[in-house]
């Protein structure tokens, strides 16, 4: 059921960003950059388990967000990727930061049991929630790099996209496992989550391909 919603939540993210890209353009998928951002950052609080080993349901939304900087790459070379990058930086700072402070405000004796639970759901998550922030600021800037190359090389969507889903995905899932889970779970297990977030990251990125093809097709237009 977990893998039949998650596919359901990639299929709306994608969704969205057609419908975002079609009628506001560029400024349309940095906004729904951002509104995937934080929605990343605000999912990485729950953890799903796969192959019994306990998963932050964050790692999804930031791999479709790959799929906006191949647009933005393919629209408008790098300098998007420096203005997207600095955007996500900046929402990554203040959501962190008032995500953290929030946690420390001493909470009133209404609902005192659910404020306690929330301020231990913060702390609990510290680790996760700035990987997920951090994550995808070094990786969107990987990506870009390697797909503008690939295109000016190759001009041809699928081999770029696939060629660069194949590395990108593995990079993604060695950093953001290692942020999270380094010295918290054995290594072994480690190897096992970066192999199954690999796969998730790979598989999204595979089907983004096809968003990135009819968006060229947008431009073309």
């Amino acid at each position: 059921m977990n893998f039949v919603l998650m596919f359901i939540e990639v299929l709306l993210s994608f969704i969205f960003i057609l419908l975002f890209y079609k009628k506001y353009k560029e400024e349309g998928l940095y906004i729904i950059s951002v509104i995937l951002f934080i929605l990343s950052i605000i999912f990485s609080l729950k953890n799903i388990e796969i192959m019994n080993l306990e998963i932050p349901l964050g790692i999804i939304l930031p791999t479709v967000m790959l799929v906006v900087s191949n647009i933005l790459v393919q629209r408008n070379g790098l300098d998007a990727i420096k203005k997207l990058t600095c955007i996500l930086s900046i929402t990554a700072i203040v959501i962190v930061t008032l995500l953290i402070l929030s946690s420390l405000i001493i909470p009133s004796n209404y609902l005192y049991n659910t404020n306690i639970e929330y301020h231990e759901l913060i702390k609990n998550n510290i680790r996760t929630i700035i990987a997920t922030a951090i994550t995808p600021l070094i990786v969107i800037w990987i990506n870009s790099t390697m797909y503008y190359q690939l295109k000016r090389e190759k001009n041809n969507v699928f081999i770029s996209n696939i060629f660069t889903a194949l590395i990108i995905s593995f990079i993604d899932a060695i950093i953001f496992s290692i942020l999270v889970f380094a010295s918290l779970i054995p290594l072994n297990e480690i190897f096992i989550i970066i192999a199954i977030v690999y796969v998730i990251k790979f598989i999204i990125s595979l089907f983004g391909t096809l968003i990135v093809y009819k968006t060229k097709n947008i431009i073309t237009k």
